[in-house]
């Protein structure tokens, strides 16, 4: 509840600050891209269009079935922006694992990273890794559908923010398949980027979207009790509604709002 004299929290601008890194990302479907002065094109959804109807669940979802104003008084919640919704396949180096990659590479990734997005156009050659990604042995152009699993509570990385997600899962027999085909290529990437550059592997993929980030370990924990609470809220009426994808591509982030797509 809100107190008199209680300024809310809810009615100042949400910033993320700076973490920059480099990630692979589903395409969204759609016109997702728009240009950037930078040179590059950045991630920019459209929530009115059909083909992001689950997106749009979500997001209203966060918004009025869960109350997003009294999460972000309460666990003091920092929504992710629409316009940034997307999957990750699988990240690449970030300001987790630099430290973790090969001496002679790891100067000229710092830089990278702190230049982000200017220094993607003007990355050495051969520093990054391919622009794209698809399963070995597939056409060039897979496709995948999802569907809303459930919510949850994750820390995704042992250094970062726990986040609220709502996971995903395939929708059916085929995207199955297709599912067993990317985590192969997310698989043979990291023992490729191993041997590269040194890169950690990531983590068991957990397919989900971000809906925003708690400040802090307490106040993401405190909040996990409201979880069935939640996800009984926000499942209701989309039991139909899909998340389609065809490719993926190497996207660099200024922070949780900004992504480019390299190309």
């Amino acid at each position: 509840m809100i107190t008199p004299g209680h300024k809310s929290l809810a009615a100042a601008p949400v910033t993320f600050p700076r973490f920059a890194g480099t990630t692979y990302l589903f395409d969204n479907p759609g016109k997702s891209l728009k240009p950037h002065e930078s040179g590059l094109s950045m991630l920019t959804l459209d929530l009115d269009a059909p083909e992001h109807e689950l997106y749009q669940f979500l997001h209203n979802g966060l918004r009025e079935r869960l109350g997003l104003v009294q999460l972000m008084d309460r666990y003091r919640f920092r929504p992710v922006p629409s316009t940034a919704m997307h999957v990750t396949v699988c990240d690449h180096v970030n300001p987790f694992n630099i430290d973790e990659l090969n001496a002679e590479v790891r100067d000229a990734y710092r830089s990278l990273l702190e230049g982000i997005p200017a220094s993607i156009v003007q990355a050495p050659p051969g520093l990054l890794p391919p622009s794209e990604l698809h399963p070995e042995g597939k056409p060039k152009r897979p496709g995948i559908r999802f569907r809303f699993g459930r919510l949850d509570i994750l820390k995704l990385n042992p250094l970062s923010d726990l986040s609220l997600v709502a996971i995903l899962e395939p929708s059916s027999a085929s995207s199955e398949k297709a599912y067993a085909g990317f985590s192969a290529m997310r698989r043979r990437f990291d023992e490729q980027e191993t041997r590269r550059i040194g890169k950690p592997p990531n983590p068991d993929w957990i397919p989900h979207v971000t809906l925003g980030y708690f400040p802090n370990e307490g106040l993401g924990e405190s909040a996990r009790h409201k979880l069935p609470i939640w996800d009984n809220e926000i499942r209701q009426g989309g039991g139909r509604l899909r998340l389609a994808f065809s490719s993926v591509h190497l996207y660099a982030f200024a922070d949780m709002t900004q992504f480019f797509r390299v190309t």
